[in-house]
């Protein structure tokens, strides 16, 4: 059973076409569908100096043939090398970079997106250039000979980042039945000396995956500019419907990353750099469509709290963690990861079974309480806030998340500003059915990655030393069964949460030359306290400056390090009381 809190309600009006969006929002917005059934997002902001667009295509690495990894990354490069219209390798990249823009594009999972910046005056021309990569890309042998090399350089610049290695461990060991185990970055053995080996023309297996992937009915264009709507709508609509509506699907992965035999295991990595890390990592059933719910994100609160009686607030009193985020940013058609991540001391790598003992009991506890409504309402009131008061982006990244959420979402016209952000629905049923699944340990896998750990097997693209052993028995059945931690609570009112978002400050005529000026409110022989009344933005925020005045600070080596010690003690310390701020 489902409450929902009304969106204009929570402060947010429609438009003419019914989309939802901030009453500060300056912005206007449009969506339409081409004739070739391809979607557009347009965005009038008549203060931008710069325009942006972004193309989103529902097709990523998880479309990558199996004997191609990479592949999908390796077309989002080639669409930048030329098309019959701009045969030029680098003209898209010189164009922009000679009007005081730039480009780029990533591939992802299940997507591909392709986004720029330029000066406003530029940006009809540059929308007519990045349509001709949907329309008529050259995909020369030349080029695509040279590109391999970029792409390896790519790759070999993830080599040693612990991110990457980390990820691509976890994708090398999923279930061969799901998508989620391919290497999506490719490297010049992938694309070349192995495909050869394996008797496979790389270049024919690219324009076929361009011809089965690339279609108008599975992008979404979006386009910020300065101009009116009317404008940027015929712009769309002269430069994109050329692009040709194939009637491709959109593929949909079904099942799960991990099969059960590969839960309720301990995966230990050898990392590069000194960061000590335990990831534990649950996959639940995927919302993603239903962006109105969110669970996920209820549970990545709860969790993730840093205030008194947190998981982070215990291990940090036990000197084994300094941070912990709980819950992930993204959620697939058919699953969604629920990661609880922890930066260790080196004393908290010796307790990583205690530590998941205090994880399970705060996951027993938060389900005997079930859901809560109030913290639910108050989380929703706070995101809404900050959606209301939100700071506009740069054009370029307005216009890429607006068309990946708009694709990722299959959101619909109403939500095309705020769909994703904004979960206005109480779904404590689908709350408890995810507690189920994170109760049981048997659906857990547990990671943890440490320089000095090392492992049996290597990953064969990164080279990255692990091993994997099943969980012990004994302990799964100990972390159902824990007894309560007084040490843990759920977290509690948000004492900082504001209820009347009036302007506070010194009455001023607005005309004086005072009003500009920050004005002492109060003094005494130990300070000077100053305040200053934003009456440029208008917005329900405060910021806090305080500054020591001392000699001692930097008048030594040894003082200098001891003053930015003290300064993380004091900032560690206050963490639990600020966190709700």
């Amino acid at each position: 059973m489902h409450f929902e809190i009304g969106m204009c309600e929570l402060g947010f009006v429609r438009n003419g076409q019914g989309i939802y969006h901030s009453p500060h929002d300056t912005n206007h917005y449009r969506v339409l569908t081409l004739p070739n059934t391809m979607r557009v997002v347009l965005i009038s902001d008549p203060a931008t100096q710069q325009a942006g667009g972004a193309v989103t295509v529902m097709a990523g690495y998880w479309s990558d043939p199996e004997e191609l990894p990479g592949l999908a990354h390796f077309c989002e490069h080639m669409l930048f090398l030329g098309t019959e219209k701009y045969p030029e390798e680098n003209g898209y990249a010189a164009f922009l970079s000679a009007h005081g823009g730039s480009h780029n594009a990533y591939t992802a999972q299940d997507n591909t997106t392709y986004f720029f910046e330029v000066q406003q005056e530029h940006l009809e021309h540059t929308l007519d250039r990045l349509a001709q990569f949907f329309i008529a890309p050259l995909f020369t042998e030349s080029a695509t000979a040279r590109e391999m090399l970029a792409i390896d350089s790519e790759n070999n610049n993830n080599l040693q980042q612990d991110a990457w290695r980390f990820s691509q461990i976890q994708q090398h060991l999923g279930s061969r039945d799901h998508p989620y185990h391919k290497y999506g970055t490719g490297n010049a053995e992938t694309l070349g000396k192995d495909a050869v080996a394996a008797g496979i023309d790389t270049r024919a297996a690219l324009l076929k995956f361009y011809q089965d992937h690339y279609s108008a009915n599975k992008m979404v264009l979006t386009i910020l500019g300065r101009e009116d709507l009317d404008t940027l709508q015929k712009w769309a609509e002269d430069k994109f419907s050329a692009v040709q509506n194939r009637n491709c699907k959109v593929q949909v992965f079904n099942g799960k990353p991990f099969t059960p035999d590969q839960m309720a295991t301990r995966l230990q990595v050898q990392c590069v750099m000194d960061g000590i890390s335990m990831v534990l990592s649950w996959y639940l059933p995927s919302n993603l469509k239903q962006h109105q719910t969110s669970p996920g994100s209820y549970l990545g609160h709860m969790i993730g709290h840093e205030g008194p009686g947190s998981i982070l607030a215990l291990l940090k009193k036990k000197g084994w963690a300094n941070f912990l985020m709980a819950g992930s940013p993204e959620a697939f058609a058919d699953f969604e990861p629920m990661p609880i991540t922890i930066g260790l001391t080196p004393e908290g790598l010796d307790h990583v079974n205690d530590i998941v003992a205090i994880i399970y009991q705060y996951i027993h506890m938060l389900s005997e309480a079930g859901p809560e409504q109030w913290t639910w309402e108050e989380s929703l009131r706070l995101n809404a806030l900050s959606a209301l008061y939100l700071e506009k982006g740069s054009p370029s990244a307005t216009a890429m998340s607006t068309s990946q959420r708009v694709a990722r979402l299959a959101l619909s016209d109403e939500w095309v500003v705020l769909g994703g952000g904004i979960p206005n629905q109480f779904d404590p049923d689908t709350i408890r059915s995810h507690l189920s699944i994170l109760s049981d340990p048997a659906n857990m896998r547990l990671a943890v990655q440490a320089p000095n750990l090392t492992g049996d097997s290597v990953e064969p693209f990164y080279g990255t030393r692990y091993s994997v052993q099943p969980i012990a028995p004994e302990l799964l059945k100990m972390w159902i069964s824990l007894p309560k931690n007084p040490d843990l609570s759920l977290p509690h009112v948000n004492p900082f949460a504001p209820t009347d978002l009036s302007l506070k400050g010194p009455v001023v005529p607005r005309n004086s030359l005072a009003f500009d000026l920050p004005t002492v409110v109060e003094e005494n022989a130990q300070m000077k306290i100053w305040h200053k009344l934003d009456t440029s933005f208008n917005v329900p925020k405060a910021s806090i400056f305080m500054n020591v005045c001392t000699p001692l600070a930097y008048s030594s080596p040894e003082n200098h390090i001891m003053t930015f010690l003290f300064v993380e003690l004091v900032k560690s310390s206050l963490n639990e009381y600020t966190y709700d701020a």
